[in-house]
């Protein structure tokens, strides 16, 4: 299991400032500022889970590094499990998606997500293209608009329920169909 995350103030100033649209309720100035505090817990639970699943054998690995990086690093076709759930602006979800494609186990993977809380039609496909710094689209809109505009041109269609994503990789096709059952 690798978990990737720079543990890094990621507040675009269009987020800080509330323009491009509506304001979200969001502070991202406090979430910018408990950085170091989330790192110290999640390294903190990965440590205490490895310790308590000992016997396991399971390795975590935890990486501190901005994806694009990290995700250069590992091999092609390496995962059968990708989950992503990073910075929500287009550029970052865009770079992060790109390289679940290229990491994903192409006769048998699965490339996941959250945060879509649409699925992409024309209209919030036109207001994400107006918005690709921000972070997440308040009242009226409520959506993240990084996250429907990549999902949509890496993915086409993608099954979701309730703002989490998934889509299948087999013999090297992205499809929303189940993959086969074991035998």
């Amino acid at each position: 299991l690798v978990l990737v995350d720079a543990w890094q103030p990621y507040a675009s100033q269009e987020d800080l400032d509330g323009h491009g649209g509506a304001p979200s309720s969001w502070n991202y100035n406090a979430m910018d500022e408990q950085c170091e505090a989330a790192f110290h817990a999640a390294y903190g639970r990965v440590r205490a889970y490895q310790q308590l699943h000992r016997q396991t054998g399971v390795q975590i690995h935890l990486l501190r590094a901005p994806a694009a990086q990290a995700l250069a690093w590992m091999r092609d076709g390496a995962f059968e499990l990708i989950y992503v759930d990073g910075d929500h602006k287009y550029a970052q979800v865009k770079s992060d998606l790109d390289h679940a494609r290229r990491l994903v186990n192409p006769h048998h993977g699965v490339i996941c997500g959250d945060d879509l809380e649409r699925l992409p039609d024309e209209q919030s496909l036109a207001l994400a293209r107006q918005h690709l710094q921000r972070d997440y689209l308040g009242a009226p809109h409520r959506f993240h608009p990084g996250v429907c505009l990549a999902v949509h041109e890496c993915f086409g269609e993608v099954q979701m329920a309730d703002g989490f994503w998934w889509i299948h990789c087999r013999d090297g096709q992205f499809t929303t169909e189940s993959l086969p059952k074991s035998a």
